[in-house]
Parts: C-alpha cells; structure tokens; sequence
C-alpha cells in the first residue's frame, strides 16, 4: 500500500500541510522550504511509493466551495 501524507509527514518529522506544500511545490506565503527540506520529503514519498489521492482532492475542493458559498 502506498504511503500517505501523514505517513510521509511523520517519517520526515514535518506537519502533514507543509508535507503536502513540498509535493505540490508550493512554497506559499512567507513560508519558503530549503531545498534540502524539499528533497528529503521527495526522497521519503518515492520510498514510499506515494501517490496524490484524486478523490481527497476533489473532495478538498468542494468543501472550499462550499464553504465559500455558505458565507454569501
């Protein structure tokens, strides 16, 4: 079974938000990763075998359109 994002976060010692920054390579805000920082999250993902999860995506997306649309 492929690893997680949690799994990944916790193997690195990272939070699992700046975890899911690195594999998407966003660096957003002031919060700028090392490069370092970045290839180890890489390197344990692939070692993993880690795969993004399509359906928890979409399913993050609609719940921030949601609740978007709730607050109007």
């Amino acid at each position: 079974m492929a690893g997680t994002l949690m799994q990944i976060a916790e193997r690195a010692g990272l939070s699992p938000a700046t975890v899911s920054l690195a594999l998407r390579n966003k660096n957003v805000g002031k919060k700028q990763f090392s490069p370092k920082t970045i290839s180890k999250i890489h390197r344990i993902a692939k070692e993993m075998g880690y795969r993004p999860n399509d359906m928890a995506t979409s399913l993050a997306y609609c719940l921030i359109i949601l609740s978007l649309l709730k607050g109007k």
